[in-house]
C-alpha cells in the first residue's frame, strides 16, 4: 500500500467533516447559491471567503461542470450576467459545504487530491466536506474496445450538426430577410423582432456550449483510455 493511501485512509478518521458518497453534486452539493472552482482554489477561499463577484448557480443549471462546488447559503444575488446565465455575490461571504466530485479528475492523480481534501478539511472543522465517486486504488477502467468506441462516437459527434442549431439559423435568416432591403442591409427590425432573433441566438450558443461539454468529455475519456491501454502494457 502507497504512502498515500495510508494517509487518506488515517485522515478518513481523523476528519471528522469529511464524508464519502457516491452520486452527482445535484444531490450533494448543498442548497442556495453554488459556486464551481477547482481544488487549487479551495484553501484560498476557505481562509479569505468567496470574493465579491464571483458566479454563482442558484439553480444548479451548470455547477456540475466544475469539479469542486462550494455552498454558500447567505451569499446575497448582485448583477445578473444573461450572457453565461449566472448572478455575481454581493459581498465576501463564508462557506459553508465543499463538494468534490472525483469524476473531474484523472484517476491516477486521485490520492494526492484526497490527501489534500483531507488536510484542508482538518484545517476548516466548522466547514463540511464531501467526496463524491471516489475509485480508490487506481484499476484500469478502460480497454482498447472502450478507446474504439469513444473514437467513434467522438468522429460521429464531430461529423454531425445538431438539427436545432440549423433550424435556429434558418429561422434567423428568414427574420432577417423581411427587413433586408435590395442592398442587403437590414433596416427598421421590429422590437418583436429583434427579441426573436436575440433569443435565437442565445440558444444557438447553448447548444454549442453543450456541444463542446460533450466533445470535451468524450476527448477526456479517450485519454484516459489509452493511458490504461498502456498502463497494461506497461505492467505486464
Amino acid at each position: 500500500m502507497s504512502t498515500g493511501s495510508i494517509l487518506v485512509k488515517a485522515l478518513r478518521g481523523a476528519a471528522k467533516n469529511v464524508k464519502f458518497g457516491t452520486g452527482s453534486v445535484k444531490k450533494f452539493g448543498g442548497w442556495g447559491a453554488l459556486h464551481g472552482t477547482d481544488v487549487r482554489n479551495i484553501e484560498g477561499i476557505l481562509k479569505k471567503g468567496l470574493k465579491p463577484g464571483s458566479a454563482l448557480d442558484f439553480n444548479k443549471e451548470w455547477v456540475e461542470e466544475y469539479p469542486v462546488v462550494m455552498s454558500i447559503p447567505t451569499a446575497e444575488k448582485g448583477k445578473y450576467i444573461e450572457h453565461n446565465k449566472y448572478h455575481t455575490s454581493a459581498g465576501t461571504t463564508p462557506v459553508k459545504s465543499v463538494t468534490v466530485d472525483m469524476d473531474h479528475y484523472e484517476h491516477r492523480a486521485s490520492g494526492k487530491i484526497k490527501e489534500d481534501i483531507m488536510r484542508i478539511a482538518e484545517e476548516n472543522p466548522k466547514v463540511k466536506f464531501n467526496i463524491l465517486n471516489d475509485a480508490g486504488e487506481y484499476k484500469p477502467r478502460y480497454t482498447l474496445d472502450d478507446a474504439e468506441r469513444l473514437n467513434t462516437e467522438m468522429e460521429k459527434l464531430l461529423a454531425t450538426t445538431d438539427p436545432k442549431v440549423e433550424q435556429y439559423m434558418n429561422t434567423i435568416k428568414a427574420l432577417e430577410n423581411k427587413f433586408r432591403g435590395p442592398d442587403g442591409i437590414i433596416r427598421n427590425m421590429s422590437r418583436d423582432a429583434s427579441k426573436i432573433r436575440d433569443e435565437l441566438y442565445e440558444a444557438i450558443k447553448i447548444a454549442d456550449r453543450l456541444r463542446n461539454r460533450k466533445l470535451n468529455n468524450l476527448d477526456r475519456q479517450i485519454n484516459e483510455a489509452w493511458k490504461d491501454i498502456d498502463y497494461e502494457i506497461g505492467s505486464k
